[in-house]
């Protein structure tokens, strides 16, 4: 049945709803950490896993109409995940950290954020940032005698009349 179906609505660009909606389900049920250890739930994101790395193997570019966001994530980091050979089981737990509510707020990241947004600011005081990029706030120096030579006319060569 899935075959009959990718083979008519992948190749003209129609979404199933069906597919949609059980995709972007299964990803919720995920989110939930505990419910990994629900074989029910479990056996259910498998088989989201499955659909989607079908649709993706059938069209790339397609999986974007059936998930996006974090989601997307979540199915991509699986696909990874078992392509370096690892476990279905493990694939799925590992995959679902993505779609933890705090998976961006760790709070090591933002103190390594914060310390850097400070440091750039400290350098912009007053002028703009100074540092290497910038040779040290003089203008770059140019090795190349290239513009310091006239701009010369090209001659053009076509064909003879």
């Amino acid at each position: 049945m899935f075959i009959e179906e990718a083979n008519l609505f992948i190749p003209n660009g129609v979404v199933n709803n069906g597919w949609k909606s059980f995709l972007g389900s299964a990803t919720r049920d995920a989110a939930n950490p505990t419910s990994l250890s629900d074989p029910e739930k479990l056996s259910k994101l498998g088989q989201a896993a499955n659909l989607y790395e079908a649709i993706r193997s059938r069209s790339p570019a397609s999986v974007g109409d059936y998930v996006s966001g974090k989601e997307k994530d979540f199915y991509e980091a699986y696909h990874l995940f078992r392509k370096d050979g690892m476990p279905v089981e493990q694939a799925l737990s590992q995959a679902s950290a993505i779609l933890s509510p705090d998976a961006a707020d760790d709070r090591q990241l933002v103190t390594q954020y914060e310390a850097i947004d400070k440091s750039v600011k400290s350098l912009g005081a007053n002028g703009g940032a100074k540092g290497w990029f910038t040779n040290r706030g003089t203008p770059p120096i140019s090795a190349s005698p290239i513009p310091r030579l006239p701009a010369e006319p090209a001659t053009i060569f076509g064909p003879e009349a």
